[in-house]
């Protein structure tokens, strides 16, 4: 895997997902979630 550097979309996300980090462990909690993974698609991959 190589690393890339972080865009500006990749930020917001990482910014987004931090402000709702409670409401993503309670839904994770509800359905006892334990090992969750968040997939995107990626055009540019």
């Amino acid at each position: 895997m190589t690393d890339h550097p972080a865009t500006a979309e990749t930020l917001a996300l990482r910014e987004l997902i931090e402000a709702r980090r409670d409401e993503f462990e309670a839904l994770l909690a509800k359905y006892r979630a334990r090992n969750p993974r968040l997939f995107v698609e990626c055009p540019r991959c």
